[in-house]
């Protein structure tokens, strides 16, 4: 049977997976006032570990401000995706912290064995892939009691879909991806509050 460690490291893997992805969008400079917002709602309602969101949240906020009033540099972006990668690293100190070195679990890039990941699928997906919002749920019903690696989420394995209640998976929506508002090229104006990227980036050029 899976134990608390394995399923909090999965969670984990899928959620850092996700962060990745949202990290590459940002590095591209191309998300509005609008898209960002969105992103931040999303943060707030499905990050496992809300307790290391403030300074991220913060760093987005700073940019979405300087976004609407066209006056943001391209390092807003580059310090929400510094603060990104410290929420990444704060995860996994809280998972060593509570559970000690993980390592048995994982392969030698650091992501989880197979055989765990299967098991999870075939124990608590076997009818359909647990949506983002109920991974963050799970996370934060275990984190707070900060189990040891010995014990097991006997809840969840007898009844998963009950404990989840009314979370379930969005259609197309695999656990390893997130939705993000479409990318749209840049304009000179969207909705009054966007400046031309592309003219930012050639004026820093010269």
């Amino acid at each position: 049977m899976l134990n608390d460690l394995m399923i909090v490291l999965i969670l984990t893997q899928r959620e850092q997976q996700r962060l990745n992805t949202q990290g590459k969008r940002l590095s591209q400079y191309n998300l509005d006032d609008e898209q960002l917002s969105s992103l931040r709602k999303r943060w707030q309602s499905v990050l496992g570990y809300p307790m290391y969101t403030s300074p991220l949240l913060g760093s987005l906020d700073h940019l979405i401000e300087q976004l609407q009033q066209g006056e943001y540099h391209l390092e807003d972006y580059d310090q929400v995706v510094v603060q990104l990668s410290a929420y990444r690293h704060s995860c996994w100190a809280l998972l060593r912290q509570t559970f000690g070195n993980p390592s048995r679990y994982l392969d030698r890039w650091g992501n989880v064995k197979p055989q765990f990941r299967y098991a999870f699928e075939e124990a608590y997906e076997t009818k359909a892939k647990l949506s983002v919002e109920a991974q963050a749920n799970w996370l934060h019903r275990l984190l707070p009691g900060l189990p040891t690696a010995n014990t097991t989420s006997s809840e969840w394995a007898n009844n998963p879909s009950a404990s989840l209640g009314q979370l379930t998976s969005p259609p197309d929506v695999l656990p390893e991806e997130d939705s993000l508002p479409t990318t749209q090229e840049p304009t000179e104006q969207r909705h009054n509050k966007v400046v031309n990227l592309a003219a930012y980036r050639q004026r820093r050029k010269t």
